[in-house]
């Protein structure tokens, strides 16, 4: 479900807030098209944004100046990438300063980004955090039925259902790979800054919660902000609250934060009548 189109509005206000320009991506969906699609084409398009192939619309962007973002599932590809540039880093060649990859047949390094934000980021595609069922009177989402996903599928010749994949978005046995669930992924060592914000009665809250808790473990710089009373992704489902425009006005206060200086880690959550910013323990 989604496309970049219905995100355009939602862009462009980041790009005001950051001062900068955003790229929406239009990645392949499941279920035509089952993980790693969509992985490969986001490592499609950071790789184009810094190599740009003659006859680009753009010139070259170092990786510096470059921010992940998503929101939902765009978050879960934003991590996902992220996971898979840190194991590439981790698996260089030795001497190497960095990874590197063939582009239009030219070997070329692969730098990590400068930061990475998620808004009410969808973290564990098993779905099995406490908040997915605790929340479900509260937030909009389609609540979770395991015991009943195969048979919610329809049957026609587009969809996964042979055989079954047991699951839209991948096989089973693929649900706990840290690069289809990054709650899974034990190490964020290395990890640029990130920006996650959650809404307290939304589904997703625990596995944002979690990524957070166990990205700082690694050592990695985390801005972290709690919404109180907000559901899923609410920046984008109700624009015109004062919340949604503080949000927004924040992600892009970080992306600069991560190309212009240093980002201090910081926890902040935030009132639903007043606005009132409330410092969490980090």
């Amino acid at each position: 479900m989604g496309a970049w189109r219905a995100h355009r509005h939602t862009a462009s206000r980041l790009a005001k807030a950051c001062g900068g320009r955003t790229l929406l991506m239009e990645y392949r969906l499941a279920p035509q098209t089952a993980f790693p699609g969509r992985l490969i084409d986001a490592l499609n398009a950071y790789l184009y944004l810094m190599y740009p192939p003659e006859g680009s619309f753009h010139q070259a962007i170092p990786a510096g100046d470059i921010v992940f973002a998503g929101d939902g599932a765009g978050g879960n590809l934003a991590a996902s990438l992220m996971q898979l540039l840190l194991h590439m880093q981790r698996t260089k060649p030795a001497g190497a300063e960095t990874s590197a990859v063939l582009f239009h047949g030219k070997s070329v390094p692969v730098p990590l980004p400068a930061g990475m934000a998620t808004l009410s980021g969808w973290f564990d595609v098993a779905r099995v955090m406490p908040s997915v069922r605790a929340n479900q009177i509260w937030d909009y989402q389609t609540p979770v039925d395991h015991d009943n996903a195969l048979s919610q599928l329809p049957k026609d010749e587009i969809w996964p259902t042979t055989p079954p994949r047991g699951d839209i978005f991948c096989d089973l046995s693929l649900l706990c790979h840290p690069l289809v669930s990054p709650i899974i992924s034990k190490d964020w060592s290395g990890c640029p800054p990130m920006y996650l914000m959650t809404g307290e009665l939304e589904l997703l809250v625990d596995e944002d919660m979690l990524i957070a808790v166990n990205a700082a473990e690694h050592g990695v710089t985390i801005v972290w902000e709690q919404y109180e009373a907000m559901p899923h992704a609410f920046p984008m489902a109700f624009p015109d609250l004062e919340t949604s425009a503080r949000c927004i006005n924040a992600v892009g206060y970080f992306a600069r934060e991560c190309v212009e200086s240093d980002v201090k880690s910081r926890a902040t959550r935030i009132a639903r009548t007043t606005g009132k910013e409330s410092p969490m323990p980090i």
